[in-house]
């Protein structure tokens, strides 16, 4: 995933002016985030166990926070120099998540 995340950057400063080229390699490489984490997610046994509707919340939730994650660790292997911004979107992205969990509670 560095290795892809690195060609992303490598390819957008080479490539700044072709907006379509890019737009399909960042699209390529958030598809390639989300089938790593469904291949993680799909590696644990525990659940089977689960009715498919609590699975399917857990799956979901889960997916979502991984795959954040994996931005976030990608961003800090590429961006080290840019620490304060990767803090304010880790604190955003949970800020949204308690935002988006009292919505639910108040419907």
């Amino acid at each position: 995933m560095l290795l892809l995340s690195q060609h992303l950057i490598d390819t957008y400063d080479t490539l700044q002016s072709n907006y379509g080229i890019y737009a399909t390699l960042v699209e390529q490489y958030i598809i390639s985030l989300y089938e790593t984490t469904e291949a993680y997610l799909c590696s644990n046994d525990d659940f089977r166990h689960l009715s498919s509707h609590d699975r399917s919340i857990i799956l979901r939730c889960a997916a979502d926070k991984v795959f954040c994650m994996m931005i976030h660790v990608q961003s800090l292997a590429t961006h080290v120099d840019n620490i304060d911004s990767i803090v304010e979107r880790t604190e955003l992205q949970f800020i949204l998540d308690d935002t988006e969990k009292i919505i639910k509670t108040n419907q």
